[in-house]
This record gives structure tokens, C-alpha cells and sequence, in this order.
């Protein structure tokens, strides 16, 4: 009886030992983690963290217009970001479910007083043809709905129509054969006007998306919008 107790004492240690192996090993995820907020400092992504976070000010930090991707483990994600300018000032926290292997995008936009999100769990598609993609988002507070056409074809032959803020659009393939010229130049449209705000030229990469960030202000007749982009390879 005595060497049964052992032998279950043994078993229950190792299958402990496992099971915690398998938390410790659960597959990552990717997330992109893009600054769309005018007014802020660079930020910081700080990833599970629930104590202080004043000691993340010399970590990797994220400029308005541009995103770093990160991989932590997938389950349940704890994302907080900071300014570097401020890292005790905890700018926003949120806590979001990730699937094994997933690729997501967060966006954070607004101002600092006001910080608006869009958390997206992205579908890249794959190319097999001479192709690329191309998808936008709206992320400018003070725009109406907006509207995108090619450059050289009607206002109304719209390529994405409608995006209100805090919408993004799906990718959309666009031809890149050898025989293209390399790069499509978009209108970017308040919808309700038909003005033209700005333009785009995506130069792709073959085989390739594209994610385009509208951003900043966006009055017909006022500042054009600051757009910027990130790959999704």
C-alpha cells in the first residue's frame, strides 16, 4: 500500500510537470501593433504585464505612422501601452482571446485624452497568380464616410466605398504580372462631397498585401489626411 501511495504521488509530480509544460508552450500568435495617434508620444506595447511599467521606458517603442508585430503566446492576451515619455501613465489596457498560429492587427488612434481601438483579426489572402492585395482603414476621427477610386477612372467607379471610422475594408487583388506597371495610385474621397483629399500610390510587392492607415485629419476642404502602411506578409 505504502509503494502504491509513492508510485501515485510520482504519477500526480509528473502529469503536474506536463501540464505546465503545455501552458508554458502554447503556440504564438502575431499581432501588429500600428500607432495611428497624431497626438502621442511613441509607444510602448507591454504584453502581460499587471505590475509598474516604468521600467519599459528603454523598450522598443512605436512612432505615429508606423507598427511593430509581436508574438506572444496565444490564449488569453493582456496588451497595456504606455508613452515613452511616461510609462507609469498607462495609456491603455485591454485583454483579448487569440487562436493558435493567428495573425491579428490592434490600431490605436484617437488622441491621448481619448484613445479609440480597432482590434481585427486579419484573413491575409495567398496568391498563387501574378497578384497583390491592398485593403484600407479608416482611422480618422474627425472624417465622414470615405470612398477610394483609381486614379484615371470616374469618382463614382469606386475600388472601396463607404468606410466610416474605425471601418477597414478586405484586401482586394489587383492585377501585378510582369506586364504592369508596378504601382496603383489611389483618390482618397469624402464620400458625401465627392472632394478629393488625397492620393496614394501603392507600389506592391508581388504576391503581397498591403494594409494603407487613413489618419489624422480629414475635413473636405481643410488638411489632407496622413496616410501610412504596413505589409501583410
Amino acid at each position: 500500500m505504502k509503494y502504491a501511495n509513492i508510485i501515485l504521488l510520482l504519477f500526480a509530480m509528473t502529469a503536474n510537470v506536463a501540464c505546465n509544460k503545455t501552458k508554458l508552450s502554447m503556440p504564438p500568435v502575431s499581432i501588429n501593433v500600428v500607432n495611428a495617434m497624431a497626438t502621442s508620444e511613441p509607444i510602448v506595447p507591454v504584453f502581460g504585464a499587471t505590475s509598474s511599467l516604468k521600467y519599459f521606458s528603454i523598450s522598443q517603442s512605436i512612432g505615429y505612422g508606423s507598427s511593430i508585430v509581436y508574438s506572444p503566446q496565444s490564449g488569453q492576451v493582456q496588451l497595456s501601452l504606455v508613452q515613452i515619455s511616461d510609462t507609469s501613465d498607462v495609456l491603455y489596457k485591454g485583454t483579448f482571446d487569440t487562436s493558435p498560429g493567428s495573425v491579428y492587427s490592434f490600431f490605436i488612434a484617437g488622441d491621448v485624452l481619448k484613445p479609440d481601438t480597432l482590434w481585427v483579426r486579419d484573413v491575409v489572402p495567398f496568391y498563387s497568380d501574378s497578384s497583390a492585395g491592398v485593403r484600407f482603414v479608416n482611422l480618422s476621427q474627425s472624417s465622414g464616410p470615405i470612398s477610394i477610386n483609381l486614379e484615371g477612372n470616374p469618382p463614382s467607379q469606386n475600388e472601396f466605398d463607404g468606410l466610416r471610422f474605425r471601418q477597414i475594408s478586405s484586401f482586394k487583388k489587383y492585377a501585378a504580372g510582369a506586364n504592369m506597371p508596378g504601382a496603383y495610385t489611389f483618390e482618397i474621397r469624402d464620400q458625401a462631397s465627392n472632394d478629393l483629399l488625397t492620393t496614394v500610390t501603392w507600389e506592391y510587392t508581388r504576391f503581397r498585401n498591403t494594409t494603407y492607415v487613413i489618419s489624422g485629419p480629414t475635413v473636405s476642404g481643410g488638411d489632407p489626411p496622413f496616410l501610412f502602411s504596413y505589409n501583410n506578409f
